[in-house]
């Protein structure tokens, strides 16, 4: 189900796929400009191949920072499987890859 907001507040959510070595090598995390972070997973916290979805109720007029890493270096797609990323604002996508 989606999530309703306050007025004060936007609804954010991630859509992301993990590749075949998610689980260990890939971590992720979403913070606002001050390092506050309201999604982070860490190497092992992912499992690969995997369809995943977050969304969260996050202050409107503040800055965030989604970081995908990948410790073997090679990213979430395309040499070992399929991973993808996608980010909507209120129901508007403002990233993907």
């Amino acid at each position: 189900p989606t999530l309703s907001c306050p007025n004060d507040s936007a609804l954010v959510q991630m859509f992301f796929t993990t590749d075949d070595n998610a689980n260990h090598e890939t971590s992720a995390s979403f913070a606002d400009s001050n390092g506050a972070t309201s999604f982070d997973m860490q190497v092992g916290d992912l499992e690969s191949n995997k369809n995943y979805h977050v969304q969260e109720c996050l202050p409107k007029q503040s800055c965030y920072i989604l970081t995908f890493n990948d410790e073997a270096g090679d990213g979430i797609c395309c040499d070992h499987g399929t991973g993808s990323y996608s980010i909507l604002y209120d129901g508007v996508e403002v990233a993907s890859g």
